[in-house]
């Protein structure tokens, strides 16, 4: 090996180490992952390889499956999670992965990135809170829930009783979607991906309501 050679193989680590932010912030807002890192006047191009970006559905409501259909579309791989198996079924979600059980049954085996949306929309709390508790531990970089404002507050004092801080519940999108009045289902789904795009986008100009 060249004295050149062994000069790059010793920079290539720090180089990486100090493109992560950078690299981090291309890969959200270039759909290929891609940035340029400069070290000690060398330039250094990076390319991420990342997996499909996830969208984990909770609840199998009518909302869910406007979602499940339109998310894929735009880069999301969808998975339901229900236990109620008549409304977890093939013929409701025919496009997306379907776990007929419990969250807190199916939760440890899933995988979960920064690049995964995570959404709760059973208005079952049985159903909805083991969900919770697990994704606002988690590295998904949305988290959002179905329900009014009240609704909302009422969740929050129960997900705190169970131990949630408040640094936590302030990573929840809730009422969920962009406050552009939907009313129907498939106004619902749009709106909640709307945000989830935002957030997605430019992280730090989303609001979580």
């Amino acid at each position: 090996m060249s004295s050149n050679q062994r000069s790059y193989a010793e920079q290539l680590p720090a180089t990486l180490r100090h493109a992560q932010a950078e690299l981090r912030h291309a890969a959200l807002v270039d759909e290929h992952g891609q940035s340029v890192a400069s070290l000690d006047q060398a330039r250094y191009f990076l390319h991420a390889l990342r997996p499909r970006r996830g969208l984990i559905i909770v609840g199998a409501v009518h909302v869910a499956q406007v979602l499940a259909q339109l998310a894929p579309n735009l880069g999301w791989q969808s998975l339901v999670i229900d236990p109620r198996k008549t409304w977890a079924s093939p013929s409701r979600f025919p496009t997306a992965k379907l776990h007929p059980c419990w969250p807190q049954d199916i939760w440890s085996t899933l995988l979960i990135t920064a690049d995964t949306a995570i959404v709760c929309l059973s208005h079952d709390e049985k159903i909805d809170d083991p969900a919770l508790i697990a994704a606002l531990e988690s590295p998904a970089f949305y988290v959002g829930a179905l329900g009014s404002a009240r609704t909302h507050a009422k969740r929050c004092a129960r997900l705190a009783e169970k131990g949630v801080s408040t640094s936590k519940l302030e990573r929840l999108h809730a009422p969920i979607g962009l406050p552009i009045g939907a009313a129907e289902p498939g106004e619902i789904a749009c709106a909640i991906l709307a945000q989830m795009i935002a957030r997605f986008r430019s992280p730090a100009e989303t609001s979580r309501s």
